[in-house]
């Protein structure tokens, strides 16, 4: 089957579940946030670039456990990152997903810049072993997921963040070509 028409798939069923989930009930008591940007692929910061397109990225953010409190309250996330130029597209959860309000009340009584730092693991459907002219070697099927951003809370419920995101296995094999996205989310509390 063809890679596109797979990530197309992943991305139907992602957004279907994702949907699911927030019109139920009981579930939608757990989750904070949803996100949806598009980001530049493979940017080459800390790297190289050799895959080309945009990724479309979706993400749902769910309400820090109360035990989580001494750490900081991180949230967890589960997302899904679709490459429109048919190269490596993957699905993550992060399971620390920190976001500290640095300002409050700049130009409206509700709004907020912030910023973001997340640390988790994501499963890709690229190369693992070897370089193609335009697909990376990563040296692992599962990948750690993490990067940073920083945003503005409009109003209560709606919020527009610069975002970058880096994945890579951390040299635990030796392949590990590595990619790093970056681009614009807007966020929609629940």
């Amino acid at each position: 089957m063809h890679r596109a028409h797979v990530a197309a798939r992943w991305g139907a069923v992602g957004l279907l579940l994702a949907s699911l989930l927030a019109a139920s009930p009981a579930v939608a008591g757990w989750i904070d946030e949803g996100k949806v940007g598009i980001l530049a692929h493979d940017v080459g910061i800390f790297g190289d670039n050799l895959e080309s397109g945009f990724d479309v990225d979706g993400e749902l953010i769910f309400k820090s456990p109360g035990f989580l409190k001494i750490i900081g309250s991180p949230r967890q996330d589960v997302g899904i990152s679709i490459n429109t130029d048919n190269k490596t597209s993957f699905v993550y959860l992060d399971i620390l997903n920190w976001r500290p309000t640095l300002c409050r009340h700049l130009l409206r009584p509700d709004d907020a810049i912030y910023v973001t730092g997340f640390l988790g693991g994501a499963v890709h459907d690229g190369n693992l072993n070897h370089d193609t002219s335009d697909k990376k070697a990563l040296g692992s099927r599962v990948l750690y997921h993490l990067g940073a951003g920083v945003g503005y809370q409009i109003n209560p419920v709606n919020s527009i963040e610069a975002y970058f995101v880096h994945l890579s296995n951390a040299g635990a094999s030796s392949h590990n070509g590595g990619i790093n996205d970056i681009g614009i989310r807007l966020g929609f509390k629940f």
